[in-house]
C-alpha cells in the first residue's frame, strides 16, 4: 500500500489531530487516513449532487423547448408503425 508524507504540519493541527486519534480509540495514523476517507467520499456525493443538478437543469431546458408543441400518443404511432 502506498505511504504518504506530509511536511510542515502545524504542530497545533498535528496535536489535535493526535486528540481527534485519542477520542476515537484510532492510532494517529489510523485517524488520519479515516479522515481522508471520509473527506473522498464527501467529495464524491457531492459531485454527484453537481451533476444530478447539471441533468435537471438540462432536462428543464427541454421541457421549455417542448412547450406549445402537439405531441402525439406514442402508441399511436407505434401502431401505424406496425400496419405499414
Amino acid at each position: 500500500m502506498a505511504q504518504v508524507l506530509v511536511e510542515d504540519l502545524d504542530p497545533i493541527i498535528l496535536e489535535k489531530l493526535k486528540i481527534l486519534a485519542k477520542q476515537h480509540g484510532h492510532s494517529l495514523q489510523a485517524e488520519i487516513k479515516r479522515i481522508l476517507e471520509m473527506a473522498v467520499q464527501s467529495e464524491a456525493t457531492s459531485s454527484k449532487q453537481v451533476n444530478m443538478a447539471k441533468v435537471r437543469e438540462a432536462a428543464f431546458q427541454m421541457r421549455l423547448q417542448l412547450v406549445g408543441n402537439i405531441h402525439t400518443d406514442s402508441a399511436e404511432l407505434l401502431r401505424k408503425e406496425k400496419n405499414k
